[in-house]
């Protein structure tokens, strides 16, 4: 049983979704909360195995067998006027029942809101007691004896009245060491209590608790959301602003650290509101454009390092910043609704690499940048971006440059370099913390194992890249089911993306409507491909139209390839022509596996238009290797060699491609 799960933050919402879809063994969860978790989380209860209650007011009956409770203190005659007035509200009704209970007064002088009878009975408390509460509303819904004592300048309230009184609830445990934890009632209760406080007075108490916390608990990073908050609500106060925005920097990068991103920009947003000082704005600008990198929303990304470039006034700064923005677009090319020009990064990336120093950082991330970007030529490139993290040492930078290296060679044809440059990231995973990273480690070699026809280990790779993605955010839980999909996809397991991932990707993507990704309408375009190949069109035609309102543009093969396949399979010719000779990209790289799809399905729609020219001309592949059998159908349809289809259909079958091999039997006739 879970309560109030619209107060909770989002590490517990992952929490619980990761539990429903991991859990193998029966389970019944409850979750009580108010209709504005849909606005976080907008597919919950809507699972096939899910039931949605909405509460309504109580019955009469049952809020007259509530009122029972306090049938020694409210006489008979007044049940029936408390009743009405609480409307089936049971926290209003409980209130009523004490607030008539302890003012002796009737019913109708009684307020007619619930926080209007809190604020009334909070003026009956004794001035020690009251003020006591009024502090504990200025630390929280949890709070502890200890800071209350300080704030009320070492007097000692009767908690065991305000415990009576039903305003607060002790705890078994406490989240500070020797500190008895109590806890509201109810929000509404702390809020009126908060609310019935001066402005002055509330700053004051905000900053005197700030203060005892941070010398209780000597500065820790656990605590640094709690000052943060405190110093912000104490920032009119002399001095105020700076501790307020010291803590709200080092708690946004703690939020950062672990994937809390709209906890981290909104402390960020306070403390520019606070930060005056240009080189303090910059410093908050350029971990907004962090936070909104990892979250992969590009717009909010490039304002804030745009804003980040203009605050700068020297070279070094400089350089470092155009090597942010480069190398955090370069890494999340599909971020964007509309994928950037190429002369655009491309004259980030120059700038980079003008004011950078030979052999700094700046320059190995702006040099890895050019290689992720455009890998066509830039093999030196990302030679010296490699030699440059190896003087460095740096194992972050060590490991992307290996990426880049990996990336530069694949496009270059040497593909078992390639595989060799990504396998070798696995040496620095112990060095690498960051998950996101960790994850990309992972899922490159993707690429290799599909090549090589190793189908089961990129099936693993796809489902630790899966693992690590998806206690991040939203938009890396989409990359995580859509790298499955696109391995099933270059398999042609239809009924295994179909069984197994059809529902999580759509949830995924529709959990995700905020920040852009172009995997979300590809992934959907490929469940309908599914859905075609399995005989259910009216699907296919719904994950189509889905797929089409996403309006991304600029992305080419990346979402044609997919598209290109159900043409083919509807037999619709005019399409086919349209997409099958779309440019491949001269920027924006996406992964190799996503080039072995697209030429795949192009050999299949070359020779589906009898273009025997453009085949012949097509370079054989490595014997054994994913495309060979697709190029040597493709030549036997247009040659009619029959020969050559058998050859491609043992090829198929070595490689344990079945889908691919039964439509080549219907091509041989057998």
């Amino acid at each position: 049983l879970v309560e109030d799960l619209h107060w909770a933050q989002e590490p517990l919402l992952d929490l619980l979704e990761r539990v429903l879809e991991e859990c193998t063994c029966p389970l019944l969860l409850v979750c009580t909360a108010r209709p504005e978790l849909h606005e976080a989380r907008p597919t919950w209860g809507r699972r096939r195995d899910a039931t949605t209650m909405w509460l309504e007011p109580l019955a009469e009956e049952d809020a007259a067998e509530l009122l029972r409770a306090y049938h020694d203190v409210i006489p008979d005659e007044l049940r029936e006027p408390v009743l009405a007035r609480a409307e089936g509200n049971p926290f209003f009704l409980e209130e009523l029942a004490l607030a008539v209970a302890r003012r002796g007064e009737p019913v109708s002088a009684i307020p007619d809101t619930v926080q209007a009878v809190l604020a009334a009975r909070i003026d009956l408390l004794p001035p020690l007691e009251k003020a006591a509460l009024q502090a504990a509303a200025v630390i929280g819904r949890v709070f502890w004896r200890g800071p209350v004592h300080a704030l009320l300048d070492r007097a000692a309230p009767d908690f065991g009245l305000l415990e009576a009184g039903d305003f607060v609830r002790p705890r078994p445990s406490s989240a500070l060491r020797e500190e008895k934890e109590y806890a509201f009632k109810h929000a509404l209760t702390r809020d009126v209590a908060y609310a019935s406080l001066s402005d002055e007075r509330r700053t004051a108490l905000h900053g005197s608790f700030a203060r005892w916390l941070e010398d209780v608990g000597g500065g820790r990073d656990e605590h640094a959301a709690f000052l943060a908050h405190h110093y912000a609500e104490a920032a009119h106060a002399p001095g105020g602003a700076e501790q307020a925005v010291l803590w709200q920097r080092r708690a946004a990068e703690l939020a950062i650290g672990r994937y809390e991103l709209e906890e981290a920009l909104a402390l960020l947003d306070r403390a520019l509101e606070l930060e005056e000082r240009p080189l303090g704005r910059l410093e908050l600008f350029r971990l907004v454009g962090r936070a909104n990198a990892l979250k992969h929303d590009g717009a909010p990304f490039l304002e804030a390092m745009t804003s980040a470039i203009a605050l700068s006034c020297d070279d070094a700064t400089s350089a470092e910043l155009y090597a942010d923005l480069s190398f955090e677009t370069a890494l999340r090319a599909g971020m964007w609704r509309k994928r950037p020009e190429r002369e655009l990064v491309d004259g980030w990336i120059d700038r980079a690499l003008e004011l950078a120093e030979a052999g700094s950082r700046s320059r190995a991330r702006a040099l890895i940048a050019r290689c992720v970007w455009a890998p066509a030529g830039n093999g030196e490139a990302a030679r010296e971006a490699f030699e440059i993290a190896e003087a460095i040492g740096d194992p972050e930078l060590r490991s992307y440059a290996l990426d880049a290296r990996g990336i530069t060679s694949w496009v270059a044809g040497e593909r078992e370099a390639g595989r060799e440059f990504e396998d070798r990231r696995f040496d620095l995973i112990d060095a690498i913390t960051d998950p996101d990273h960790l994850a990309d480690i992972h899922y490159a070699p993707v690429s290799g194992c599909v090549w090589l026809g190793n189908f089961e280990e990129a099936r693993q790779l796809a489902g630790e890249h899966d693992r690590l993605t998806r206690n991040l955010t939203a938009h890396h839980r989409i990359h995580g089911v859509a790298v499955l999909v696109e391995v099933e996809e270059l398999i042609g397991d239809w009924a295994r993306i179909r069984e197994s991932l059809e529902l999580r990707a759509e949830e995924s993507i529709l959990a995700n409507l905020e920040t852009p990704c172009v995997r979300s309408p590809r992934s959907l375009t490929v469940l309908a491909v599914a859905e075609h190949v399995l005989g259910d069109e009216a699907k296919a035609r719904r994950y189509e139209e889905l797929a089409d309102q996403f309006g991304m543009e600029g992305y080419g093969h990346v979402l044609e390839t997919p598209r290109l396949r159900l043409a083919l399979l509807r037999d619709d010719l005019e399409t086919v022509e349209r997409l099958a000779f779309e440019p491949l990209p001269d920027r924006g790289w996406h992964r190799g596996w996503m080039l072995l799809s697209t030429e795949s399905v192009r050999l299949d729609a070359l020779a589906k238009l009898g273009r025997r020219e453009e085949l012949e001309a097509w370079p054989a592949e490595k014997p054994h290797t994913y495309l060979e059998p697709f190029r040597l159908r493709a030549l036997g349809l247009v040659r009619e060699d029959e020969a050559l289809l058998a050859e491609a259909l043992r090829e198929f079958e070595a490689l344990g491609l079945a889908w691919h091999a039964e439509q080549t039997r219907v091509a041989l006739g057998v």
